[in-house]
């Protein structure tokens, strides 16, 4: 049979499993059914395919599911697996914590604080576990521990205060509220001010029920400070009571309008009762304040006794040490007296003299200040005496013409005498007294106590000296103080230590300006000036270069000490502060030259050999 192309074969029409076919089968060609070819092999394996495909049983089609989807790309091209919905938009959401939003949508979150008290680290979750964490107040408080009232400081942080009460006013229990406080009035409170104090009123019909000893009130009916005692309301009494008379103790108070309206003082020359002593005004000195001749007061600041007297203060005796100084009043001179002197009448302005019908001028004590003589004459033609308050009695009065008046009794007190015919001198602290008036004698028995002698004259300001050992004689010196402080010695050998275990034991030199010190520690003298001390140096003493010397005791080793030349060759030049400087020696064959400013080493330019060695002789 010819051969023939199987595209020269007539089209054929649907395969009905009958038709034979010719196969190969062992080496040999055989005649097949087209059924048995579909029959046989049977097909195992199992594959992908894009869609459902009945015929091919073992096949497997791709498809998509939540979150996935299936993209194809057609014949020849890909088929894409890929995320859709929610994955999708989790694929391309950004760092860090993620919410869902919708069926098919994500999106990036952050953890954020709002307000003050808290703050977040890592918020996102991006760098890291997302971290709470108290700030601020709250912070604070956690920080706390113990117990106490909790309180903002300064708006930034919280401590802890306890509920405190004012001494003698306010009690506060559980004031670190442990438990509630409670804040109440102290027992026996002390209520401050000096206005007042505002106690409960009220008219009568609201008073307490039941009321307390002791409870005060102002009732506002009969206007009047109520108190409940004894189970009664008593009224407080304003001076409106039943007094009819008021009476003073004698020699002690005196009482004036005795059943109208009493005026009560202290009598005159009062006799003090009992027997612990009087308490008298006290203050310091500056507390003094104007005042009378005759004030008596305690003085805190010097703790004696003080009296006002001829105008001036004075310290009162204890009679421990006797009179300290004795001043003299207006008409005397003389005072005042420190040790032993004399107390004379003061010249008046009147001559010495006889007088005829004189006219005279008296002072308050008694001294004729003028007299002069008067234009007239008289006749006295009686003269009548009397003793007065002086305690005396007169007889031979009145005179007509001449007689004898004649004095009995004693003088009083008050008028200078001893009020007493048999007076006797009465012994006080560290004073005896031995011997019967007239002829008594006082003595000191206190320890440490005598008689102060000095000479009948003294140099004006000279500083008192002891003269021997009994410390009962003193002397004059020529040693001086002015009344502005200045000391003046005599032209003798004077010694005066001035003596200081170091400087730091110096006074303050401002202070003391002028003034001499020695300091045992470095063995120097030194004196105040301009607030400092400064340093006296002695002839055989080197000055040091701190001190502005040079340290040495010779020309050339003090020229050395200051010299800042340290090698051979080296030259002094000065530098642009005016100051001398070294310049060290140039090199071989180097010159000495001059920039204008400065003198500096160059080489040499030339010249002859016999420059050279003339300026090397110069500077040698």
């Amino acid at each position: 049979m010819a051969n023939i192309q199987i595209t020269q074969l007539p089209a054929g029409g649907a395969i009905t499993g009958t038709e034979q076919v010719p196969v190969v089968q062992n080496g040999v060609t055989v005649r097949v059914a087209t059924s048995a070819i579909a029959a046989s092999p049977a097909q195992q394996q199992t594959f992908l395919t894009l869609n459902q495909e009945s015929t091919l049983p073992n096949s497997r089609a791709l498809s998509g599911s939540l979150g996935v989807g299936l993209t194809d790309g057609g014949a020849l091209s890909t088929l894409q697996i890929t995320l859709n919905g929610a994955s999708g938009s989790l694929e391309s959401a950004a760092n860090g914590l993620v919410a869902k939003t919708g069926s098919s949508t994500v999106t990036s979150r952050s953890i954020a604080v709002s307000g003050s008290g808290l703050s977040v680290t890592n918020g996102s979750g991006a760098s890291g576990n997302p971290t709470l964490a108290l700030s601020g107040l709250p912070a604070s408080l956690a920080g706390l521990s113990g117990t106490g009232i909790l309180n903002i400081i300064n708006g930034t942080s919280v401590g802890s205060v306890d509920i405190l009460g004012t001494a003698n006013q306010i009690a506060v229990a559980n004031g670190n509220g442990v438990g509630n406080p409670t804040i109440s009035i102290t027992s026996n409170p002390v209520l401050p001010g000096s206005a007042g104090a505002v106690v409960p009123s009220g008219n009568t019909a609201a008073r307490a029920s039941v009321p307390s000893n002791g409870t005060i009130r102002y009732n506002t009916d009969n206007a009047n400070f109520e108190f409940y005692q004894n189970n009664v309301w008593a009224v407080f009494g304003t001076g409106a009571g039943s007094v009819t008379s008021v009476s003073g103790t004698a020699n002690q108070i005196t009482v004036v309008n005795s059943t109208t309206t009493p005026i009560v003082s202290i009598t005159s020359d009062p006799t003090i009762p009992g027997t612990g002593g009087v308490v008298i005004p006290a203050g310091t000195t500056g507390q003094r304040g104007a005042t009378t001749n005759g004030t008596i007061r305690y003085n805190t600041t010097i703790g004696l006794l003080e009296g006002y007297i001829n105008g001036a203060w004075s310290t009162l005796s204890t009679g421990g040490s006797g009179v300290t100084s004795v001043a003299t009043g207006t008409g005397l001179t003389g005072g005042p007296i420190t040790s032993t002197g004399t107390i004379s009448l003061d010249n008046t302005a009147v001559v010495a003299g006889s007088y005829t019908a004189a006219n005279i001028t008296v002072d308050a004590q008694g001294r004729l200040t003028s007299a002069a003589n008067g234009s007239g004459a008289g006749t006295v033609t009686s003269v009548a005496v009397s003793g007065g308050t002086t305690g005396l009695t007169t007889s031979g009065g009145p005179i007509t013409s001449s007689g004898t008046i004649t004095l009995a009794g004693t003088l009083a007190v008050a008028s200078g005498g001893t009020g007493t015919a048999t007076p006797s001198i009465v012994a006080g602290t560290n004073i005896t007294v031995s011997g019967t008036w007239p002829n008594q004698t006082i003595n000191s028995s206190g320890s440490g106590a005598g008689d102060v002698v000095g000479p009948a004259s003294a140099t004006d300001n000279a500083i008192t000296r002891f003269d021997n050992t009994t410390g009962k004689l003193v002397q004059n010196s020529l040693v001086t103080v002015s009344d502005t402080g200045a000391i003046t010695a005599p032209q003798v050998g004077s010694v005066i230590p001035f003596y200081y275990a170091n400087q730091a034991a110096f006074p303050s030199a401002a202070t003391y300006h002028g003034a001499l010190a020695h300091s045992h520690a470095d063995g120097a003298m030194y004196f105040a000036h301009s607030s400092s001390w400064i340093r006296m140096l002695d002839a055989g003493t080197a000055v040091t270069i701190a001190q502005g010397g040079t340290g040495q005791t010779t020309a050339a080793t003090a020229f050395n000490a200051l010299s800042p030349i340290t090698t051979t060759g080296d030259l002094i030049i000065g530098n642009g502060s005016n100051s001398a400087t070294r310049l060290g020696i140039g090199s071989n064959g180097y010159v000495l030259t001059s920039n204008g400013t400065t003198a500096a080493w160059q080489a040499s330019g030339g010249g002859s050999s016999s420059q050279a060695n003339a300026f090397a002789w110069f500077i040698s």
